[in-house]
């Protein structure tokens, strides 16, 4: 299952489907390219429900889809990432079984105070400004805070990350999220779970677009395959 990124508000199947292709056929995986409701005209928690229905969907499916559901990944990229943290820790003890989630540059954080978000808030294609309209416009909430918000909505307000399934998070060095991403990593590790770590150097936020462009593009899409590839050894 992959869940496009967007910022909850753009992005799509047809947006998805040149990098996803790639890592289908590297990884020797069925890519799931799903689409959710988008912002502003569906605000959370459309996403999610989304995310959560087309999830047991496929698990129920599988099989007829040409699939293992045992061998049932939730991955994703920035706002998509979020998406696939929000159903690993959703469906935790269900009868629909998480067995792995891979998250890219995650967006999971609306309070934006990390160091990463002090050093590339502007300047390096994904800004803070962006980042809090693309929050705001999430939630339907214009103005106030966003350091309350429920962990469905933003995983890194989720006090207990015990049960999630293993974990690989990707980052690169040149993006607001960064420091979120890996202090989910680290939280999901001190709570048990198994969890693998990878930044990779000298990319941008959008480096799952850039393959062809940017040549360290094809690193982070490496890590991807690898860990797609690794989740069921």
């Amino acid at each position: 299952m992959y869940f496009h990124g967007g910022g909850w508000m753009s992005g799509g199947i047809d947006y998805m489907e040149p990098p996803l292709r790639s890592l289908a056929v590297e990884a020797g995986v069925v890519v799931a390219n799903v689409g959710y409701r988008l912002a502003p005209e569906h605000p959370y928690p459309a996403a999610p429900r989304d995310a959560e229905a087309v999830t047991t969907w496929m698990y129920e499916n599988a099989t007829a889809l040409g699939a293992d559901r045992d061998r049932l990944v939730v991955a994703g990229d920035s706002a998509g990432a979020n998406l696939a943290a929000v159903v690993a820790l959703t469906l935790r003890g269900s009868g629909t079984r998480v067995g792995h989630q891979l998250l890219i540059n995650p967006a999971i954080d609306p309070r934006m105070d990390s160091a990463s978000y002090r050093e590339f808030s502007v300047g390096h294609q994904n800004t803070a400004s962006m980042m809090e309209r693309c929050w705001r416009t999430y939630l339907d909430r214009p103005e106030g805070s966003l350091h309350e918000v429920p962990w469905q909505a933003a995983p890194a307000f989720a006090d207990d990350l015990s049960g999630a399934p293993p974990t690989t998070v990707i980052t690169v060095e040149y993006d607001p999220l960064r420091d979120e991403g890996e202090q989910f990593a680290a939280r999901t590790a001190a709570a048990g779970v198994p969890t693998t770590l990878v930044r990779c150097p000298g990319l941008i936020h959008c480096a799952m677009h850039l393959d062809g462009i940017a040549p360290r593009a094809a690193d982070l899409r490496g890590h991807a395959v690898r860990a797609l590839q690794a989740a069921f050894v």
